[in-house]
């Protein structure tokens, strides 16, 4: 994570790895939406694994998603979850994630580093 010694997030180095809480954005009536606690953890030195729960109509039968994808280099990346793509944009201080849902923009949403 990039932090100061003064505990700060500086801007200018995108730090995936860590624990957000997703925001009430998302559209639960109406779509599958990350649930509660998103955990982002890195694998190896190319790798992020993605832990989160997931709520919502359409929503797989056990509600969970673990998965890893490419760690990202920049500060944004397309993932593809549930057979469709999703933009994920992160904040220039690392501290919110943006889920924008291609196909169904209802069902976007966001999360907030703890």
């Amino acid at each position: 994570m990039a932090q100061s010694s003064y505990g700060l997030f500086v801007a200018g180095s995108p730090a995936w790895p860590g624990s957000f809480y997703s925001t009430a954005k998302c559209d639960r009536n109406r779509c599958c939406c990350i649930d509660g606690l998103i955990t982002l953890s890195r694998v190896g030195s190319k790798q992020l694994r993605l832990v989160t729960q997931v709520n919502g109509a359409g929503c797989p039968p056990n509600r969970y998603i673990d998965t890893t994808i490419n760690l990202p280099t920049s500060f944004g990346t397309v993932i593809n979850l549930f057979g469709g793509l999703v933009d994920v944009k992160l904040s220039s201080d690392s501290r919110i994630i943006d889920v924008f849902n291609q196909a169904a923009p209802l069902c976007s949403g966001s999360a907030v580093r703890s």
